[in-house]
């Protein structure tokens, strides 16, 4: 039995079978390609939303320099804790960060950043404690050094006048 001698009917059958399996495995590598392609969407939107979180970390990094310059000016405790407070969001948003990095150099990163942000929270009590010490070594320590200092010189002047005056006398006579 050759090819030529089946049926229409069956040739017809065959030829929608054949195009059938083919429109079936085509369809079979569209969707694996969609699903590749959700994944690679959804990894894109993930590393999108860790670059945006690292950019507001950069941002209130800056706010917070910002912030220890007004306090150096004002020595407001409010400026503190609102340093404090945009401390505390940035680690907050490395945290949030570091939960959905996979990768182990970017996870190196992060460590690296997650440490060099705690020693920014430590620096923002020292600055406080330092301004204090400073308002209170040029409020009170020094104007009492310079009152000894001024005394000091006073005392200096009189005994020099006084040298002066009892020379003066001892040439009149």
């Amino acid at each position: 039995m050759s090819l030529l001698n089946l049926s229409i009917k069956f040739k017809i059958f065959v030829g929608f079978f054949i195009i059938l399996a083919i429109f079936f495995i085509q369809s079979i590598f569209v969707l694996t390609s969609f699903s590749k392609i959700a994944d690679s969407i959804e990894e894109v939107k993930k590393t999108s939303d860790n670059v945006s979180n690292i950019l507001r970390v950069k941002s209130e990094l800056s706010e917070i320099q910002r912030e220890a310059l007004v306090f150096g000016l004002s020595g407001k405790r409010s400026v503190i804790q609102k340093m404090t407070k945009i401390h505390t969001g940035i680690e907050q948003n490395l945290e949030k960060v570091n939960r959905e990095v996979k990768d182990q150099d970017q996870l190196d990163i992060l460590e690296s950043m997650k440490s060099i942000i705690s020693s920014y929270g430590d620096q923002i009590q020292n600055l406080e404690k330092k301004y204090r010490d400073l308002e209170n070594l040029l409020e009170l320590q020094l104007p009492q050094v310079s009152s000894i200092g001024t005394k000091f010189l006073i005392k200096k002047i009189k005994k020099i006048q006084i040298k002066k005056e009892s020379s003066a006398r001892e040439h009149q006579r």
